[in-house]
């Protein structure tokens, strides 16, 4: 069986080998490692900054639900139209239904008086 493997030649030409010990090899192979490992910290960075907001989005969907259970926010108003998209409105009149629709879709609070009690 010993005689059936033959005689170990560079019949690559100079191609990168498996067993190839030279610098340059190993070099090669160490800055391919380097780049596979950039290429997945990429990654986990990604997701973990997808998490974060995530995370982040979450805990101000509670907040604005406490807030509305405890009165300190309005319930928001689902049908109430932009009044920047009619043209018609005059200018005074604009600031007035853009302070009322800011505040009901919770874009803005209502001036909070500590000397009443609470709602």
């Amino acid at each position: 069986m010993e005689a059936q493997i033959p005689p170990y030649t560079d019949s690559n030409n100079g191609e990168h080998r498996a067993d190839d010990r030279s610098f340059a090899a190993f070099k090669k192979k160490m800055e391919a490692a380097i780049e596979a490992t950039k290429q997945r910290s990429k990654h986990q960075r990604d997701r973990k900054k997808k998490e974060r907001i995530g995370t982040k989005q979450a805990w101000c969907e509670q907040l604005k639900r406490a807030q509305c259970y405890l009165g300190v926010r309005p319930r928001t108003v689902p049908d109430m139209p932009n009044p920047m998209e009619d043209p018609n409105i005059p200018a005074r009149e604009l600031e007035r239904a853009m302070k009322r629709y800011q505040l009901s879709k919770g874009l803005e609070l209502p001036d909070l008086n500590v000397s009443e009690p609470a709602p």
